[in-house]
């Protein structure tokens, strides 16, 4: 073979090679154009060789053999120079975007552990001294029923009502607040509370009655409050099986047995953002089935009830039946959140003979094979569907993920949408 011709195939083999590999590296479709280039070019220049030396210039068999040897020996340097190539440039390349990746997530962690200080240094600087108890970085798991949750940014219990309106009206507007009661009905997510959580205490858990009336302040107990107003002749016996505390019966027009907090509230005592105490009607709060308005950012201090005259050995005797009741349907001895869902029908379970069962969120559970159904360490109570219930070992995640797949397969099931009756309130965990 003439060597010019040898030298201009060696030379499209490289640049064939190179063709290859840069189309292998640069370009999307390079698993599969690289090679592609580099079989077609490599087969065209060779048999154009061979056939061109074969055919003009009369060659031995011997001469054959060593041509095809020839070009053995360059298709082996051209596979593997660039598989090399590429195996090189693949291991520097993982290797630089593994650097690359943990310096990107080392900056974003110290970027985070900055503006959390930047953020913690701002807010004490900020936030008002109060009275009573505030408290940074404080756990929720353990203010729950459900035992479930990451930390408040600050938690604040204050000492009475004149420290709680000091705060509120010192505390900067941009500031977010939560107002929390019992956790009876509330999942905090794993990831916390980016947010001041105010939780009342001892100062607003007082009941008074006069007459038909009982004034009880907002962190005092559903339970207690029926208890006492029936020591008093007075019937609030609803509240009785309705677990949480009154701020959060008001808040969410509790209500069960065919009885709502709606029907006997007389009054409302809020301390607003400002700071300012005020006194809310029923056509205030605007109640509807598990929802009120009351206003953002305000505390709910206190509420005023009116309740019918009753006997009291006969009220006492209605709660231990509801009570009995109670605990033969429903799992009380479980971690709990009391229902999960709202009634698609939009009222609650009357608990009379002759109440209907057609759209009650229990049923179309039960309709949609999810009694029972577990997630991690949540459950779907098999004693009551309606009851997501922790376990032991349930994160927040667990209980809201089975929550949603129960939604799901009922949406699926009935065409029903499934309405949260539990709060769900932060930020899930970051991985």
């Amino acid at each position: 073979m003439d060597p010019r011709i040898f030298a201009f195939l060696c030379g499209l083999t490289l640049v064939s090679v190179m063709v290859a590999i840069y189309s292998h590296l640069c370009t999307k479709a390079g698993k599969l154009r690289g090679p592609l280039i580099l079989f077609l070019f490599l087969t065209a220049s060779g048999l154009y060789g061979f056939v061109t030396r074969v055919h003009f210039e009369p060659v031995s068999i011997d001469e054959q053999t060593a041509m095809i040897d020839a070009w053995i020996v360059i298709y082996m340097l051209a596979v593997s120079i660039p598989l090399i190539a590429a195996l090189f440039v693949g291991f520097i390349t993982g290797r630089v975007h593994r650097v690359l990746a943990r310096w990107k997530n080392n900056s974003k962690q110290l970027g985070d552990k900055t503006a959390q200080a930047d953020y913690q240094s701002t807010m004490d600087q900020l936030l008002p001294k109060p009275r009573g108890k505030l408290s940074e970085k404080r756990a929720l798991n353990d203010l729950t029923w459900l035992r479930v949750g990451g930390p408040a940014d600050y938690l604040f219990q204050p000492a009475d009502i004149e420290d709680l309106q000091h705060f509120m009206k010192e505390l900067p507007a941009d500031v977010v607040i939560f107002p929390m009661g019992v956790g009876s009905n509330l999942i905090v997510r794993d990831g916390g509370l980016r947010a001041v959580v105010i939780r009342l205490g001892r100062g607003f858990n007082g009941i008074s009655v006069e007459g038909n009336t009982v004034t009880a302040g907002a962190a005092a107990l559903d339970a207690h409050v029926a208890r006492k107003a029936a020591d008093a002749g007075v019937d609030l016996t609803f509240l009785r099986t309705i677990p949480g505390s009154i701020g959060g019966a008001v808040r969410m027009n509790a209500g069960c047995y065919g009885s709502y907090t709606a029907d006997v509230l007389r009054k409302a005592t809020i301390v607003t953002r400002q700071g300012e105490v005020l006194d809310l009607t029923p056509e205030d709060l605007n109640f509807r089935y598990r929802q009120s308005d009351l206003p953002d950012g305000a505390v709910l201090i206190s509420a005023t009830f009116e309740g019918s005259s009753g006997d009291p050995e006969e009220l006492h005797a209605r709660m231990a039946a509801q009570l009995q009741k109670r605990d033969e349907t429903q799992p009380t001895k479980d971690r709990s959140a009391g229902s999960t869902f709202r009634n698609p029908a939009g009222f609650s379970s009357t608990g009379r003979a002759d109440d209907v069962h057609d759209l009650k969120a229990w049923k179309v559970i039960d309709d949609a094979g999810m009694r029972g159904a577990s997630l991690g360490g949540a459950q779907m109570s098999p004693k009551h569907s309606n009851f997501l219930i922790n376990t032991g070992t349930a994160t927040a995640a667990d209980l809201e993920g089975l929550g949603e797949e129960v939604r799901k397969k009922v949406y699926e099931t009935s065409g029903i949408t499934l309405e949260w009756e539990i709060m769900r309130i932060g930020d899930p965990l970051k991985e």
